[in-house]
């Protein structure tokens, strides 16, 4: 640690003289707090023995000395790096370490970190989620790649006062409109054997991958929200993902499983009404048909109906949906005064003008509400016919 505050307290120092050591007193876009630092993700290095830590509330990457023993490690030597647990390699936010300002500034709140592992495109460079809060200009997450000055032996060059190299990435990854790919927490991304990227973006649970030329190549977004699988064909909230691997089929952890599909995870609803095929063949509603009784409303507007709007009807019943006009002639799935409760006053016996019409008439109410009406009672009337469209009055079956 140095701070720069108290002269009288320990680790007194000037910050600029010391980015191997952390300002104590930095404050980072997330404020002051218990959580100053926030480390989320780690990664080891064999080849040099380092560890790098995503430190996100201080929008930076510190590589520290993984060989450093206890006693090494509290101290400024010792480890094969002979600082002890000084940093050996910050990136991200020279401010930090008074080296910079914020133009200098490249990472924000960012998560996940990792080398490139031998063997892979870009093998020995170092790969971050940058969730991008509070970028300047807006705010956009990305995935930087960038490529430390380090020597064969893992040390890292710096120039006094200066900032940690390299000056930009070495390959950065944005949407085509960067605000479209935007997670403000967790997510990450590693490189794959084909020289792709893997990316989580974990606001939204979509998974993807991205050629080096930023093309997408394809995309999964999780269908399983904190209250369980979502139908077929909506869109799902409360489905965010930490972090996702992608791991090939000759992976060893999977050797001698069964990877054959296993089904969908989707909840059906084969015709789009609204009800799952599942509710369907419970209720003994046709799952291949939007509107198995014919009356207008889809099978699912009249199971799922809010009680303001007169509760459930029967979606087996072709005389519950009082839809009997609309602006163009006919039914037009929305229960309204001019054309429907108009229309049928109109017809109301004995006195109707124009006369009896079959289609403004229902017969008795059936169950226990009365808007759950029968087949044509043969005369328009006041309790059957009047009563039961005021009481739809607004339901849209649109």
């Amino acid at each position: 640690m140095v701070q720069d505050r108290d002269f009288t307290a320990g680790n007194f120092g000037v910050v600029a003289d010391h980015p191997e050591l952390v300002d104590i007193n930095y404050v980072g876009l997330a404020g002051q707090g218990a959580d100053w630092t926030h480390a989320n993700a780690i990664d080891y290095n064999e080849q040099f023995d380092q560890i790098v830590i995503s430190v996100r509330h201080h929008s930076e990457l510190w590589v520290i000395d993984h060989s450093t023993t206890t006693a090494d490690a509290a101290g400024h030597s010792g480890g094969n790096s002979g600082m002890g647990g000084d940093i050996l390699f910050r990136w991200g936010n020279p401010q930090a370490y008074r080296a910079g300002d914020a133009n200098d500034q490249q990472l924000y709140l960012q998560d996940d970190v990792r080398w490139i592992k031998p063997g892979l495109p870009g093998a020995g460079n170092l790969m971050v989620l940058n969730n991008g809060n509070s970028r300047p200009g807006g705010e956009y997450s990305s995935v930087e790649e960038i490529k430390p000055s380090v020597d064969g032996s893992g040390n890292y060059s710096l120039t006094p006062r200066e900032v940690y190299g390299p000056s930009a990435p070495s390959w950065t990854y944005t949407a085509a409109n960067p605000p479209d790919f935007f997670s403000l927490f967790a997510s990450g991304a590693h490189r794959l054997p084909n020289g792709n990227t893997f990316i989580t973006s974990a606001a939204d649970g979509t998974l993807f991958e991205v050629t080096g030329a930023n093309a997408t190549v394809w995309k999964y977004v999780n269908p399983v929200t904190i209250q369980g699988p979502i139908v077929e064909g909506t869109s799902a909230s409360g489905n965010a993902v930490f972090r996702a691997h992608r791991y090939a089929p000759d992976f060893p952890g999977l050797l001698g499983r069964d990877l054959a599909p296993q089904g969908q995870i989707e909840i059906e609803d084969s015709d789009k009404d609204g009800l799952t095929d599942e509710a369907e063949s419970i209720r003994g509603t046709n799952p291949f048909i939007a509107d198995t009784d014919g009356d207008g409303c889809r099978d699912g507007s009249e199971v799922l109906l809010a009680v303001e709007l007169g509760a459930e009807r029967d979606p087996l019943n072709p005389s519950d949906f009082y839809d009997v006009d609309g602006p163009g002639g006919g039914a037009d799935g929305f229960i309204d005064l001019l054309f429907d409760i108009l229309g049928v006053i109109q017809h109301y016996a004995p006195q109707g003008n124009p006369p009896y019409d079959v289609a403004f008439d229902r017969g008795p109410s059936a169950g226990p509400n009365p808007w759950n009406m029968t087949a044509p009672g043969g005369r328009i009337d006041l309790l059957n016919d009047i009563l039961g469209i005021l009481l739809q009055f607004n339901h849209d079956c649109r």
